[in-house]
């Protein structure tokens, strides 16, 4: 009993956390896709600490559609949902660009 408590601490938090990585071949199969710029939202100031930020929404400017906006969109309003821990720091900085691939959709 006690080897398997043993393991259980450390492989547990091993594998508690993992980062998903997408191929190419996966992201053109996305319904989402597009290049935008963060204007609301976001880490605000090198200062605040992206791994226990209390940001919970990011703003985008939309800069490219690929697919999945509506024609004409110009911004997109993205709710940020971390899994707490150490595996989800908020990536997401005032003024920079990004490629997104929302997970959900709504409306």
């Amino acid at each position: 009993m006690r080897i398997v408590l043993t393991l259980a601490t450390v492989v547990l938090p091993a594998i508690a956390c993992e980062c998903s990585h997408l191929t190419v071949c996966e992201i053109v199969k996305l319904p989402t896709i597009f290049i935008g710029e963060v204007i609301d939202g976001g880490i605000s100031s090198i200062e605040e600490d992206p791994w226990y930020s209390s940001v919970n929404h990011v703003r985008f400017k939309v800069l490219k559609n690929f697919r999945g906006l509506p024609a004409g969109t110009q911004t997109v309003d993205v709710e940020l949902i971390p899994t707490f821990g150490m595996c989800s720091p908020i990536p997401y900085f005032y003024g920079h660009k990004y490629l997104l691939m929302p997970g959900k959709r709504d409306g």
